[in-house]
């Protein structure tokens, strides 16, 4: 059986564990994720997906690539269990004045 149960306690005030890009200007990978923002992904998906090309390319060090699939399906759960937080994109002005809930 490869389902996985997750203790809410184990990811609680935990995001994804890579690096996110920040906008076109900051943008961390080398690949480009306009293409999937351009579709309505996610921004969580498109930077997980960029994380895993450039890891595959050898691109970016090894602190902020994925080193196997399991981290990969560890940051997949969490959007999966908590879209809200880990998979919608969230409005940073509102968060502002009433944090992350």
């Amino acid at each position: 059986d490869d389902s996985i149960a997750y203790d809410d306690v184990a990811f609680q005030g935990q995001g994804p564990r890579k690096k996110r890009t920040q906008n076109g200007n900051d943008n961390i990978c080398s690949v480009s994720v306009e293409p999937l923002k351009a579709k309505g992904l996610p921004r969580a998906l498109c930077d997980l997906v960029a994380n895993m090309v450039d890891c595959a390319n050898g691109t970016i060090s090894k602190d902020d690539t994925y080193q196997n699939m399991v981290e990969v399906r560890n940051d997949l759960q969490l959007m999966l269990d908590k879209p809200s937080i880990y998979l919608r994109d969230q409005d940073m002005g509102s968060l502002s004045t009433t944090g992350l809930q």
